[in-house]
């Protein structure tokens, strides 16, 4: 009994120090070592006492813990609701354990549906098969991008929640709505692909990443044939604007890189573009350039054709003689061209933006409305009209006043407003001197008409005169009488110089050549001119000076106008030097003249000279230094030695006085001529001569002579009977072997309608036309019209003589 006492004892014993010992390991306290009690100390305890007082203290401890387990619950559960993402806690069975408020408004649904729903219904597929891997188990969290739930995008994350042990038995799954972000993805991306711009996607060193369809549309290319290649290929020329470390300048700096240059496409052609560089988004991962270039090519091929026109269209202002001004809708000048900057002498630079009113100086300048009112009134008032112009007075440089007509059209744009207005001046300072030359000019066709009849009707007087002289001449019986009568026909001779210098004032045409002796004839223009001037002159011809063949009344016409030039150099009077000498041109002349010998004729005053800045400009036409000049003389003067074969040259020094010098080709058989006048005696010609004029004077005085030079002479008045009388004198067989008629006859049946009907009856009638004034044509290329020769009247007994003798 005793041994099973003890052993009772025993086990009591250690019931009750495990049961002590575990109390104290649970309110925390070191646990009793086996020599602290023995049986009697642990029986004289009171066991009951000591787990009643343990477990008030337990149960105090779990009140303090439940209520910080509550407070902790509350702050959890505001947090768990107060984040901006939703949340969602399962277990391994895709059980709901719980979630947020977020993630209901979300999925915009409430508490009893998200509890309905199932995890196979949220997810799809992937994340379910991930899931159920047992490698996703052992991962610390999973991320899923653009996960489309419920028509909306989220990116998940997914941590597992695991026991101390380590085993998972629930998902934590946080949810970020990126619905927004996808659609302006898909916003950009459409876009990108869309816009009209090139798009082109570029790494740190120039490497194509991505294009857009823009950009293969343009190029040409593929994204096989593109991307993976450097950017630089595609470049043309020289253009190195892109390069890889400002690739990384606008990358680091995220700076925008602005560039016009050429690109070249797969068919090998330049492409303009322009545009920009920026750091962008090549992919979620990767940052790099991306350059939008808009395609200018059009835009520059437009470019160079309006620079182009607009090259042409400031040429061709600047080649316009008339000035051009374009002024704005404020009257204000926008562009000038250089004519116009000479004519109101100021610089484009300093009329630009300046008041129209401002640069002109006109006298007249408020008589422009223009200028009143401004263009948009003056265009759409009644007072404009498209054909009207303003002459107006300007001055030059100088100072001097002259004209110019003022013409304004409104300069309207593509929508046809008014935006401005285009000014031209027009110079007519020369229009207007023409204007008065031709007033000139038909005052003297009124005087050649009445100096062709003066000149005419004169000559046939003379040419009475002259009969009448030269027959009394023959009859004279005394020497004093021939000598009075010799007085008399040098007169006549003279009076018909003065005929001559009155042809010039007739309409000349084509030249009518003779040889003449220069001496004879400058002195006779010279006293002519001069007559009545307070200047004298002096002719000096060297021994043996040669004869030339010219047309002495424009040669006359010559000397004149370079007379009346000294007479107005010298205005007190002086005199006038006239120089005739031959001279022989060579190869190394400087003159515009073939090889030859010349007879150089100098005309000198000691006037006040000519500028040498002018002396190339005297020969223009009209220009003159006087103010009543025409500006005609010289130049007409230049033309008629022109038509000679000859130069017209002038030497002049300010303050010395001006000659001229002309040029006129010697005549090679002028040496016979004197002698050729002079070696003829008077004989008798048995001739048979009809005579046809309408002046009885003439044709009485004119018989009388032919007959004492042995003439059988038939006189007619008109061209009718002329006619008539060569006709029966031929049918009789006893035909005229000189004919000589008048030009000009009552009724227009003159000496070239007779010489027709003449010769329709005799073709080797042997005609002469004779007329009192030498500028007709027909006189001048008589042989041209097939007559034998031609009489100038007055004509003397000499000159019938020649022509008998040489019938």
């Amino acid at each position: 009994m005793e041994n099973g006492a003890v052993s009772d004892k025993e086990k009591l014993y250690n019931y009750l120090k495990e049961k002590i010992n575990h109390l104290l390991e649970v309110l925390g306290t070191k646990p009793l070592n086996p020599d602290e009690l023995d049986l009697e100390s642990i029986l004289s305890i009171d066991p009951i006492g000591i787990i009643a007082d343990s477990f008030d203290q337990i149960l105090e401890h779990l009140n303090e813990t439940n209520e910080e387990l509550i407070t902790a619950k509350e702050e959890i559960s505001a947090i768990f609701n107060s984040v901006g993402v939703g949340i969602l806690v399962i277990d391994k069975s895709c059980r709901i354990h719980s979630f947020n408020h977020r993630l209901c408004e979300m999925l915009e649904t409430d508490e009893k549906e998200i509890y309905n729903l199932n995890f196979a219904e949220i997810f799809p597929s992937e994340i379910k098969e991930n899931y159920c891997n047992d490698f996703f188990h052992k991962e610390s969290f999973k991320e899923f991008h653009n996960i489309p739930i419920k028509n909306k995008y989220f990116d998940l994350k997914i941590v597992p929640l695991k026991r101390q042990q380590g085993a998972v038995n629930s998902y934590i799954i946080s949810f970020n709505d990126v619905t927004d972000k996808i659609h302006s993805e898909l916003m950009f991306q459409q876009i990108y692909d869309n816009a009209n711009d090139m798009i082109i996607g570029l790494d740190t060193e120039g490497v194509v990443r991505n294009l857009n369809n823009a950009a293969r549309a343009i190029l040409g290319c593929t994204d096989e044939e593109l991307i993976g290649k450097k950017f630089s290929s595609i470049v043309a020329g020289n253009y190195s604007g892109i390069l890889p470390f400002e690739l990384m300048e606008i990358i680091s700096d995220s700076c925008v890189k602005n560039v016009e240059m050429k690109l070249i496409d797969k068919q090998g052609n330049e492409i303009y573009v322009d545009g920009s560089f920026f750091r962008g988004k090549l992919s979620v991962s990767e940052t790099g350039v991306l350059g939008i270039l808009r395609d200018i090519t059009d835009k520059k091929i437009v470019e160079k054709e309006l620079e182009r026109e607009r090259e042409l269209l400031s040429v061709t202002l600047r080649s316009i003689n008339d000035g051009v001004i374009t002024v704005n809708d404020s009257c204000q000048v926008i562009m000038i061209n250089k004519t116009a900057e000479e004519m109101l002498a100021v610089s484009s630079s300093d009329a630009e933006n300046v008041a129209l009113e401002k640069i002109f100086n006109f006298s007249e300048v408020n008589q422009l409305p223009l200028c009143r009112v401004g263009p948009k009134r003056y265009f759409t008032s009644r007072e404009y009209d498209s054909n009207s112009r303003f002459c107006l007075t300007l001055k030059n440089k100088k100072g001097t006043d002259y004209k110019v007509d003022v013409f304004i059209t409104p300069l309207i744009d593509r929508s046809s407003s008014i935006i401005g207005g285009v000014v031209v001046l027009k110079d007519i300072t020369d229009y207007l001197r023409i204007q008065e030359e031709l007033l000139n000019s038909s005052k003297m066709e009124a005087l050649s008409i009445m100096a062709r009849g003066i000149a005419h009707d004169y000559n046939n007087i003379l040419t009475a005169i002259m009969s009448n002289v030269s027959l009394a001449k023959l009859k004279a019986e005394s020497e004093s009488v021939e000598k009075v009568l010799k007085n008399a026909e040098n007169a006549v001779v003279n009076a018909k110089n003065l005929t001559m210098q009155l042809s010039t004032f007739a309409k000349e045409g084509v030249l009518a050549k003779e040889i003449v002796s220069l001496k004879e004839f400058l002195k006779s223009v010279c006293d002519f001119t001069l007559s009545g001037s307070s200047c004298y002159y002096n002719v000096h011809c060297t021994e043996n000076v040669s004869y030339v063949e010219v047309d002495k009344s424009k040669l006359s016409q010559v000397i004149n106008n370079l007379l009346v030039n000294a007479i107005q150099a010298m205005p007190g009077g002086g005199k006038i030097g006239i120089d005739c000498r031959n001279i022989d041109i060579g190869e190394d002349t400087a003159l515009p003249l073939q090889r030859g010998r010349y007879v150089k004729i100098s005309v000198t005053d000691e006037g006040k000279g000519i500028p040498e800045s002018q002396q190339h400009k005297i020969f223009d036409p009209f220009f003159t230094t006087k103010e009543e000049g025409t500006g005609l003389g010289l130049a007409t003067s230049y033309s008629i030695i022109k038509k000679h074969g000859g130069h017209i040259a002038v030497d002049s020094k300010v303050g010395e006085g001006t000659a001229f010098h002309i040029y006129l080709p010697a005549e090679k058989d002028g040496i016979n001529y004197k002698k050729e006048k002079e070696s003829h005696h008077i004989q008798k010609h048995h001739k048979k001569v009809l005579l046809m004029d309408d002046n009885e004077s003439v044709l009485e005085s004119t018989s009388e002579l032919l007959t004492e030079l042995g003439a059988d002479v038939d006189a007619v008045r008109s061209g009718e009977k002329a006619v008539e009388k060569f006709a029966e004198a031929f049918r009789k067989g006893e035909a005229y072997d000189l004919s000589i008629l008048d030009i000009t006859m009552p009724g227009g049946f003159g000496g070239k309608k007779v010489f027709k009907e003449i010769t329709k009856i005799d073709p080797e009638a042997k005609c002469v036309i004779s007329s009192g004034f030498t500028s007709d044509e027909l006189i001048k290329n008589y042989k041209k019209y097939g007559f034998y020769s031609c009489l100038h009247k007055p004509y003397d007994l000499q000159e019938l003589n020649m022509l008998l003798m040489n019938v």
